[in-house]
């Protein structure tokens, strides 16, 4: 069992995801930032869809935004 996942896809989905919660939320990046812990050149780097953000990027960011990372097996 073989299982390919397209890096930047998920990369570029999830930067548009964490775009769209931050401007619904009214919050700039640089606050984004501040919330989270990070800089502001790896929030823009986030929402550009980066592939090589880390983890210990994205998991503040995402947990500032409110916004919870599953994991979930594919049916198939």
């Amino acid at each position: 069992m073989s299982a390919t996942v397209d890096i930047a896809d998920a990369a570029a989905r999830l930067g548009r995801a964490v775009s769209r919660r931050r401007r619904a939320l009214g919050v700039t990046q640089a606050d984004l930032a501040a919330l989270a812990g990070v800089s502001t050149r790896s929030v823009t780097a986030l929402e550009a869809g980066k592939p090589t953000t880390r983890l210990d990027i994205v998991l503040p960011v995402l947990a500032a935004l409110g916004i919870d990372l599953v994991a979930a097996a594919e049916r198939r």
